[in-house]
Parts: C-alpha cells; structure tokens; sequence
C-alpha cells in the first residue's frame, strides 16, 4: 500500500482471514476438474461411415444443428424438399430417439426449421428466413410434449437469417442472436426477449 505525500514508501499488512464471496456463507475452495488423457465415443452416426440410423436417414432428413438440455439432443432436420421440418429429442448418452417436439400451427417457411438453442432452459427454434420479405420466425416450448408459442416475427433482420442462432439469459430475460450477411457487410442481430415475447 502507498499512501502519504511520498508515494515511494511502501507499507506492508499481514491479513489473515477467510476468503468469502458477497454473502454470508464463507465460499469453499474448489479443486479444478482434471480433463481425461483419452475420450471414449458412446455413440456415432454417420452417413458418410454407413451408420445412420432410422431418424437421421440421410435419404429422406438433412441434419442441420443441435442443442443440448438436461441430457437430451433437440436434433433440427428438413425434408429434402423443404416441405417438412423436424426438432428431434435424442438421448444424448445412447443416441436413442426419444420423441420430437411439436409443429402444431406452424406453417412451412424455408425451412420450417433452421436452428434450435437452449435459452436458460427453454428450448427455441427459428425457421430460416431466406430473403429481405421473408418473416424470421422463433418459437419455444415449454416442454417436450407442448405445442410451440411464437416468441418472435420480423422482416426487420437484414436479408437471409436464421442459418443459425444462438440465445443467452432466459425465456423471461434474454436476447436472441442472429447473423445476417447483407451486402456481404456481416452484421449480428438481436433481439431482446422478455416474458418470451420479442421487445421489437
């Protein structure tokens, strides 16, 4: 510590104590997790390996991105032709399918769905929106056997968005993210959601 008109001298304080955090419970010292020499694979598949199986058939389902929640894969595929998208729920430690989330009342975009990301807990889902007038629609689900609400619908997000999304906070206070290449000029785009509904 340097303190007084002379600034060159140095005073020095022994502390001792116990280091806490802002509350009253005293914090504990944690011992950093040692990551494996060697990883194991529990599941694969892959087209290119000859391993698909019967929910990512890649004659009939493009696989395009996925988000993790409480064990669980929410898978986003397409048909070939667009027509008919898919979310779904894949056990992530057996790559077992366990189900898929609901498109009640949603209509087919280009594509129905682009992207999912877990949102605090609340899995999200956006279509693709391919042009300046097309609509970039998000929607939520609050479970695995709900139908989706529509969090979000804009034609305010540049020209083709929804490739992919990336969320953070919650479904109550959170932001949305998108990339949005128009004009090659690269932009990132976000949305504010509160009491999931986008603010504008």
């Amino acid at each position: 510590v340097q303190s007084g008109s002379d600034a060159s001298v140095r005073v020095e304080i022994n502390c001792t104590g116990v280091l806490s955090s802002n509350s009253s419970t005293p914090s504990t010292p944690t011992t950093p997790t040692a990551l494996p020499s060697q990883f194991t694979t529990d599941w694969s598949y892959s087209a290119a390996n000859g391993t698909s199986v019967s929910w990512m058939n890649p004659a009939n389902d493009y696989t395009r991105n996925m988000a993790l929640k409480d064990g669980k894969l929410y898978v986003v595929q397409r048909d070939p032709d667009n027509s008919k998208g898919y979310i779904r729920i894949v056990d992530a430690y057996t790559g077992a399918l366990k189900g898929s989330l609901s498109s009640s009342g949603i209509t087919a975009d280009a594509y129905q769905f682009a992207s999912v990301a877990n949102m605090g807990g609340t899995i999200v889902a956006c279509n693709l929106a391919y042009g300046a007038t097309s609509a970039l629609k998000v929607y939520s689900w609050s479970s695995d056997s709900a139908n989706p609400t529509l969090v979000l619908e804009t034609t305010n997000h540049g020209a083709r968005s929804g490739d992919l999304m990336c969320a953070s906070g919650t479904i109550n206070n959170g932001k949305l993210y998108f990339a949005s290449n128009t004009g090659y000029a690269g932009q990132i785009i976000v949305y504010t959601i509160v009491n999931g509904q986008s603010t504008g």
